[in-house]
């Protein structure tokens, strides 16, 4: 049988050897049921881009949902085609496929993979790192079942995650390979892979559950109900990421020595950071094993005075007897608290957990110095560095997953915090009892299962759902009121314009001064309103004002004027009263204001029989003149706001704002008034903080009284500052 798509060499083999039968069939299964999910991504998708597009803020991010849109559509068949051939490759192989090569490998640190820099290489291998790690969430017990039953079929028990053929590696390395041939820029790409996460991640269930049915049939492990733990594999010569000494008591099962071990996938990888640690001389890393590091250059515990080493479990316990505690709260981090329980027993601290200590001191050292984080929450905040500890000593998936509960939490609280304005009486802010509550909760609740942080940060999201929708219907008044308000000083001011120009050098008898400035005005003003400039209904009405005028004091004001006015005025009358009645003006006013007209139209017509004579000027010609007015209008508009250049500033954006006098106040940009160029800025609450027109904005950017607020991933950032930090100590 010659190699095909059905022979595959297994291992170090030459020899080709046939899949088994049931992986055939599952691979074809497979295959159709992702022909069926790309069918209904790519339709999805396009709806999604052209969604995206029509409420775009500028140009710019138009122009990248459109490119994608494009993209997509252009080359949905051969996406397709790749992607199948992708994943009969991994099938093919039997498990050997390796989806991304090189990536993390063993025993070698690329410490500039580490560096969080705008590079769209990097940005484009945190989105894909970011899908797996979701549908690893997601589905972790269904795909381990998958890779166990598979092993059984390859008889490779060892078979490693990532190479699984309907593993979260392949399949997420596959789509972004399918990309690869799209013409867009980073930018695009990046939305494309947001859709994959939202459109077709969540899809991936059925497939899953009818993969491990399908095995099962087949007679592939059919009592396997839950995963069975993954084996460890460990050499001799690796131990514990912290050198000599790091197998101390033998107790690294679960823990944080195990992370040597572990593959990353997204995130940082903590061996890396642990060598990056050492070569710089930092505290608990060039030191003696065993020592503790408290952030500023010196041990605090030594090594080699004869204690005995805190196994990883029982230095968790420990931590777990003191985290709620009142001394524990007051002793400024984890490392005093250390201290004080191994000093105490005459015991010492393996390096392994030393380094990782010494990581979350670090950590929290950022947090905690960030100024614009107010001191209240900061407080707050700092009481979870002994349980991120817990967290990071069992657990070395805390370092390397950005979607790890108890990072996800500590984001999500230092976030909401930044946003907090405090208060006479911060107890009764419902924010700050919520974050204090959740803090409780990690205290009094976490032990050794992180489970209790997903409970909280689920609760936690819950709550500022619910608070941010409220926020957004507060603002959302408020904006429609200033619009509206805005709309109308616009409208006034320019009616008020109108009129001021086409009263300019005629005289309007002192009995209908009050009608044009408040009845007439009413017209205008409606219709202006409804229709904006370009309106036909204004135009029609800025010509029978100018009409209107011009009968109350004609222009030459000569006897052969008369019969032009005569024919003109039942018109113009009409078309005054349609035009009250359409505004539903008071009819008695209505009535009065009529009349009025009508005395002063008589009184003109009596005053044009004794003026000068001469021709006729025709009734055309006298039109003319009522409507040269609108032509007469200037088209530009006044200068001012327009030669202003905009802010780079979005609706949404978090500020911190320093009044004249008093503490500096958070707030967010709720609204931007086009047409009067003004920036409302709100607080939490939603109340009004401090309004800016457009120059104002830039000179407060300009000189610090306003600042914008980086409401960031505070994990995530402080990770780059201590990678920075460690990285100039390699180099010092």
């Amino acid at each position: 049988m010659s190699r095909g798509e059905n022979v595959v060499t297994i291992g170090q083999s030459s020899e080709p050897r046939q899949l088994p039968a049931p992986l055939i069939s599952l691979r074809d299964r497979a295959a159709v049921r992702f022909r069926t999910l790309l069918d209904a991504f790519f339709d999805s998708a396009d709806d999604a881009l052209f969604d995206l597009s029509e409420r775009s803020r500028s140009n710019a991010e138009q122009t990248t949902y459109f490119d994608a849109m494009r993209e997509l559509r252009m080359q949905r068949q051969s996406m397709t085609l790749a992607f199948q051939q992708w994943l009969s490759r991994a099938f093919n192989e039997g498990g050997h496929f390796e989806p991304a090569p090189g990536r993390h490998s063993e025993g070698e640190s690329d410490l500039e993979s580490l560096s969080l820099v705008d590079d769209d290489d990097l940005e484009e291998q945190v989105a894909v790192d970011n899908m797996i790690q979701r549908i690893r969430n997601r589905y972790n017990d269904q795909v381990e079942l998958l890779r166990q039953r598979m092993a059984e079929l390859l008889g490779d028990l060892d078979l490693a995650s990532s190479c699984n053929p309907l593993g979260p590696e392949v399949i997420c390395h596959g789509l972004a390979d399918a990309c690869s041939s799209l013409s867009i820029d980073i930018r695009s790409r990046l939305v494309i892979y947001k859709l994959f996460d939202k459109l077709l991640i969540n899809q991936l269930d059925n497939l899953y559950t009818e993969a491990n049915q399908h095995l099962s049939d087949e007679g592939v492990l059919p009592n396997l109900k839950n995963p069975a733990p993954k084996r460890q594999h460990r050499s001799s010569s690796q131990g514990s990421f912290g050198g000599e000494g790091g197998t101390a008591g033998g107790d690294v099962t679960g823990g944080a020595a195990e992370a040597s071990t572990q593959q990353p996938s997204g995130g940082t990888d903590i061996r890396s950071l642990i060598e990056m640690m050492h070569a710089s001389g930092s505290p608990g890393g060039a030191g003696s094993a065993g020592s503790v590091g408290n952030g500023s250059g010196s041990s605090v515990i030594g090594a080699g005075q004869g204690g005995t080493p805190v196994q990883t479990s029982e230095l968790v316990q420990m931590l777990s007897g003191v985290q709620f505690s009142a001394e524990a709260a007051q002793a400024g981090g984890a490392i005093p608290v250390v201290q004080n329980m191994v000093s105490e027993n005459d015991r010492n601290v393996r390096q392994a957990d030393s380094d990782v200590i010494n990581l979350v001191s670090m950590l929290f050292d950022f947090i905690l110095e960030d100024r614009r984080l107010p001191e209240t929450m900061q407080a707050l905040i700092g009481r979870l560095q002994i349980p991120m500890v817990k967290v990071a000593l069992v657990d070395p998936a805390f370092f390397e997953r950005g979607g790890h509960p108890a990072r996800k939490l500590l984001n999500e609280l230092a976030a909401a915090a930044l946003l907090w304005n405090g208060s006479g009486d911060s107890s009764r802010d419902p924010l700050y009892e919520k974050i204090e509550a959740a803090v409780s909760r990690i205290l009094n609740e976490y032990s050794d299962d992180v489970s209790v942080f997903e409970s909280v940060l689920e609760d936690f999201a819950a709550f500022m759902e619910k608070d941010r929708r409220r926020r957004e219907l507060v603002e959302q008044r408020l904006r429609d009121a200033e619009e509206g308000r805005a709309r109308d000083e616009q409208a006034q001011a320019e009616v008020e314009r109108f009129l001021g120009q086409a009263r300019a050098g005629r005289t309007v008898p002192e009995a209908l001064v009050d009608f044009l400035d408040n009845a007439w005005s009413r017209v205008l003003k409606w219709h202006y309103l409804r229709e904006g400039a370009e309106g036909e209904g204004w135009q029609q009405q800025c010509a029978l004002t100018q009409r209107l005028l011009w009968s109350l004091d004609p222009d030459p004001f000569l006897a052969s004027t008369r019969s032009v006015v005569l024919r003109e005025i039942p018109g113009i009358v009409r078309s005054v009263k349609e035009s009250l009645e359409e505004i539903g003006w008071d009819p008695f006013d209505l009535d009065r204001n009529l009349h009025q007209l009508e005395l002063v139209h008589v009184d003109v017509l009596q005053r044009l029989k004794t003026a000068p004579r001469e021709a006729p000027p025709g009734l055309d010609e006298g039109s003319d003149a009522g409507e040269q007015l609108v032509e007469q209008e200037p088209d530009e508009a006044e200068p001012g706001q327009e030669d202003d250049t905009p802010p780079e500033l979005s609706v949404g954006a978090w500020l911190t704002w320093q009044p004249p006098e008093g503490d500096p106040v958070r707030c967010k940009l709720a609204a931007v008034i086009r047409a009067t160029g003004k920036y409302i800025f709100v607080n939490r609450n939603g109340a009004r903080v401090v309004e800016y027109m457009m120059s104002e904005v830039n000179r407060a950017l300009a000189d610090g009284t306003l600042e914008m607020l980086d409401d960031g991933l505070i994990f995530d950032r402080a990770l780059e500052s201590v990678i920075d930090s460690l990285r100039q100590g390699q180099t010092a």
